[in-house]
């Protein structure tokens, strides 16, 4: 199923976007 596996990685990546802007918040990083 090829179009529920590109659907999952663009919830992943959006997801570990959300993931990276938590990181920079706590520490600060702009």
């Amino acid at each position: 199923k090829r179009i529920d596996y590109e659907i999952n990685e663009m919830e992943t990546g959006i997801y570990f976007s959300f993931y990276i802007l938590d990181i920079s918040n706590k520490y600060g990083i702009s």
